[in-house]
């Protein structure tokens, strides 16, 4: 009998350690770190920041990071994140060695998903994207994010190759871009259907990217909001935060769920079909001259900023008030800062592709049929806009 309960209890050890953790936390938060680019130093410096935090022993952090060939060590890890007092020198467990790995290939990031929500499971899940972003798409090479410089490689937006890498994550409460011009409507469809909300920015992040010690140190054991997340973000970006220094313009960065997407679109399909008169051309042109672009300035534009414009200029009643119900339904499912400065900033919801001219439209317009937003009629719209 003794060997018997000895041999089941090697059994339960056994286990234990193929399939992961005994422990159920609250939150397992996955940091996808691609920085095998120009990325890798500043990458480093987020995880030093990470290990600042003072998080709860509810929230289990494991952050895996693809660094370039400069650096000393170019393989890539996974660290199970830990507090230490060490501004410069990285501290915490590796929990694996990786080997060269391709970061810019869809796999990685699914293959490290289903491995740390295994060996950590939790109530809640949460994965940040940690690397350069581009949007949607890139001229005629597909715009992109995570891209690996080694392997000459990136995942892809509008080839669904993102949709691949999170379609086989069951419940994952949360998705954080910390990169670039992520926060696109057309994003957000690519992802909304894995995910419960998204986060992200529609604008630059620059190095400094997110504040990792507030963050961490804030996020609690219960619901933690997306509103807790944009608010701390944008507020150390203001003077006196971790993340201000002099001229940096502001970086709003805003939460979508997936409730909240589906009346997007809904709102915008009925918009798409409105404006798609001829009548509303050159008042539509005025505002999208006139509106905060992004993605080499020209190709996105801030959606909010475009609409009020537009509300503001028009002369026909039925295009001012299907400006006014779009807007209206943006308030209601979008997550902004509750700063009283955001108050002054006509932008920073998300951004829609607004292509520069005729060309770059009919260059990318397959691949938008491609995108789930595309069930919006809006490249229709655009389609009517250039005629």
């Amino acid at each position: 009998m003794k060997k018997i309960v000895l041999y089941f209890s090697f059994l339960i050890l056994l286990s234990s350690c193929w399939f992961g953790s005994e422990r159920k936390y609250d939150w397992t938060i996955l940091v996808y770190m691609a920085a095998d680019n120009g990325l890798t130093e500043a990458g480093e410096m987020d995880i030093n920041e990470m290990e600042a935090a003072s998080f709860s022993s509810d929230i289990k952090v494991i952050c895996q990071i693809d660094r370039n060939l400069h650096s000393t060590n170019p393989e890539a890890v996974r660290y199970e994140i830990s507090k230490d007092d060490s501004p410069e020198v990285i501290t915490s467990n590796i929990v694996k060695n990786m080997g060269e790995i391709d970061s810019g290939n869809w796999s990685s990031l699914a293959s490290f998903a289903h491995w740390g929500f295994q060996k950590y499971p939790s109530e809640r899940k949460a994965i940040i994207i940690w690397s350069h972003g581009f949007g949607w798409y890139r001229d005629d090479t597909g715009r992109y994010v995570c891209p690996d410089n080694e392997s000459s490689s990136w995942i892809g937006i509008a080839n669904g190759e993102l949709r691949k890498a999170l379609e086989n994550i069951v419940g994952l409460d949360l998705l954080i871009f910390d990169a670039c011009t992520m926060q696109t409507i057309e994003v957000a469809g690519e992802v909304l259907d894995y995910s419960k909300a998204v986060v992200g920015c529609e604008g630059d992040i620059f190095q400094k990217g997110f504040p990792y010690k507030e963050l961490f140190s804030q996020w609690d054991s219960g619901d933690f909001a997306i509103q807790q997340i944009v608010n701390i973000f944008h507020e150390s970006y203001l003077l006196g935060g971790s993340q201000y220094y002099e001229g940096l313009e502001a970086i709003p960065i805003s939460g979508i769920t997936a409730e909240g997407y589906l009346e997007l679109v809904n709102t915008i399909k009925n918009f798409s079909n409105i404006a798609a008169d001829s009548s509303y051309i050159i008042e539509i042109r005025e505002s999208y001259e006139e509106c905060k672009k992004f993605i080499d300035e020209r190709d996105n534009i801030d959606f909010y900023q475009f609409l009020s414009l537009l509300k503001d200029k028009t002369k026909f009643s039925e295009l001012e008030n299907i400006c006014d119900s779009v807007l209206s339904i943006i308030d209601k499912n979008v997550t902004i800062s509750q700063s009283s400065s955001m108050s002054e900033i006509p932008f920073g919801r998300f951004s829609i592709w607004f292509p520069y001219n005729i060309t770059i439209l009919n260059n990318n317009l397959q691949d938008y049929e491609n995108l789930n937003f595309s069930e919006s009629n809006w490249h229709k719209f655009l389609i009517h806009f250039y005629e």
